[in-house]
């Protein structure tokens, strides 16, 4: 074995000087031992956490990892709130994506960093090395995880670029559809890089997650940060899903179930973690305020008071439910920006009040009555039109960068395992067993004893499971996937007209209604649900890279 092996850390810029996917070597380590690649694979492979305090953590997220945040401002979950519309900087930053425009990245005379190209492929890159490095070191202990961990992340960058970039998975048309460029060698090839298909991209996230699996088995990860056997086996079941295997997906997802590592947590046992804000009650504590002061003042601001709780959110790493909870969280950063002041009526909105975009009334107003999680993952005062989702806790414990902070865009629960299994199984036409399956998730989310029966069967049971994924899996990265998917889906395939709300700044910091920007149906406005392609990877592969091109948008009644 060479003592002394040479690791490239390497990168894919976009600038003038060097062509898109052309490696460029920024430092040389000498690795001795399992050890430095897997500080290699912390430091270079997984998702940054950020650093830092409650004070700076904001202008931290600000500047590292900055991109996939956008993904919730596309579906039907997310609102614009119209008070705070003129002048407002995190507004603006996802109004393009918020109104499907032809150039997301460019709205109201700025252009935003497209850096989600760019990072994940830079992960990639690095992967591709460590995964060629550590057959070096097969005889240590650590080889099998440190390998499993490679390929399960390798997977789930090429999952999440095939499904930004590129159309949804289809049976039909994914051996000709354009996927996004596949590298897996670790040296420099003089190649300029094109787009391989989608149905090629799918079988390199298979088989890498089933290299994981084999891996990852046996292997007991002492954190929720580290991919593990059962984070592969919900991914793949997950991307089973997408490709229409459902007895595939089935499989996995009983993989998970039958080890019993996870439980589903019964929401009738928690309470509101907005509700109390007792970070809110000390602050005003530290600021002066009196016990009398303080809770008078949360009156004032439409908060319900319950010291008893703190502001930790019911998806939180710490959950019996986490199985992966890797990264930063950016809903509270970039999209459902609230209000961080204390101030409460009429004043300004209390801490949590919408600043840029909110929860849709669509969907605060769709949760059956009896669920649990309608109070939990959306307040329900008489300031609810104003919110923004409560998942995550409050808005200073998360961007703080607590050891409790889940990602809004990379966490893996058990519940989707669950709902991924009914899924799977109404597909195969065996309903009794998937509404048994989607009991079992609703039993632990409904007030006990509230009726909550599934009587439904065909169809009407796929849209049920359908609902109750968007009602259990809203802000955590999954709608607008879902929304593509069913779009093609090989069976009960479905699609709806989504409108987003323009305003125009009406004077006195005041806004009036515009108009729409509408998305049409998957099958007349199939464009508008891929991202362009980077234009600095345009522009250093032109003639090679092939863009996904969308139309101009305009404004509708």
């Amino acid at each position: 074995m060479n003592r002394y092996i040479c690791l490239i850390f390497v990168f894919f810029l976009g600038v003038s000087c060097r062509d898109f996917l052309e490696e460029q070597s920024q430092d040389l380590a000498y690795v001795t031992s399992i050890n430095d690649l897997d500080e290699l694979l912390v430091g270079s492979c997984y998702p940054d956490l950020g650093t830092g305090t409650e004070e700076n953590a904001y202008s931290i997220a600000l500047q590292n990892n900055d991109y996939g945040y956008y993904l919730h401002a596309m579906d039907d979950d997310t609102d614009a709130y119209a008070a705070r519309y003129d002048n407002n900087s995190t507004f603006w930053r996802v109004a393009g994506f918020h109104w499907w425009q032809q150039d997301p990245f460019y709205t109201r005379d700025q252009e935003i960093k497209d850096l989600a190209w760019k990072t994940y492929y830079k992960h990639i890159a690095v992967l591709n090395a460590l995964l060629v490095n550590v057959e070096e070191f097969q005889e240590e202990s650590s080889y099998e995880r440190v390998k499993g961990e490679a390929h399960f992340l390798r997977a789930y960058y090429y999952f999440m670029l095939v499904n930004m970039y590129a159309k949804p998975y289809s049976k039909a048309t994914a051996s000709v559809d354009l996927g996004v460029p596949l590298k897996t060698t670790e040296y420099v090839e003089g190649v300029k890089f094109g787009r391989a298909s989608v149905e090629e991209v799918y079988a390199l996230v298979v088989n890498d997650l089933k290299e994981a699996i084999v891996n990852l088995t046996g292997v007991e990860q002492k954190s929720v940060r580290r991919a593990s056997v059962f984070a592969a086996n919900t991914l793949l079941s997950r991307v089973y899903l997408y490709m229409g295997e459902w007895e595939l997906a089935e499989k996995q997802c009983d993989e998970v179930l039958t080890k019993g590592a996870f439980k589903l947590e019964d929401y009738n046992g928690l309470t509101h973690a907005w509700c109390g804000l007792k970070s809110t009650f000390d602050q005003l504590l530290r600021m002066g305020y009196t016990e009398e002061m303080a809770l008078k003042y949360l009156q004032m601001a439409a908060i319900p008071v319950d010291l008893t709780q703190t502001a930790a959110g019911v998806i939180r790493t710490t959950s019996s439910e986490t199985i992966f909870a890797q990264g930063l969280n950016r809903l509270y950063t970039y999209v459902m920006v609230p209000n961080t002041s204390l101030g409460g009526a009429p004043g300004g909105g209390p801490r949590g009040m919408a600043m840029s975009y909110k929860v849709s009334d669509e969907l605060r107003n769709s949760y059956e009555e009896g669920d649990q999680r309608a109070k939990l993952y959306l307040p329900g005062d008489q300031l609810a039109m104003f919110w923004i989702s409560s998942k995550y806790g409050d808005f200073y414990e998360q961007v703080g960068m607590n050891n409790d902070i889940t990602s809004d865009i990379g966490t893996i629960r058990l519940a989707e395992v669950y709902l991924n299994k009914a899924e799977a199984l109404a597909m195969q036409d065996r309903d009794e067993e998937a509404a048994a399956v989607l009991k079992e998730l609703r039993d632990k989310r409904f007030i006990t004893g509230t009726n909550h029966e599934i009587t439904e069967t065909g169809k009407e049971l796929i849209d049920k499971i359908r609902w109750e994924r968007r009602w259990e899996l809203c802000f955590e990265g999954h709608r607008w996937f879902d929304l593509r998917r069913y779009a093609v889906s090989p069976k009960y395939a479905d699609s709806k007209e989504i409108r987003h709300a323009c305003y125009e700044n009406g004077g006195n910091n005041t806004a009036v209604l515009a108009g729409y920007y509408v998305l049409g149906t998957y099958d007349v406005d199939a464009e508008a649900y891929v991202l362009p392609i980077p234009k600095y990877a345009m522009e250093y592969n032109d003639g090679v890279m092939v863009d996904n091109v969308r139309k101009p948008r305009n404004l509708s009644e």
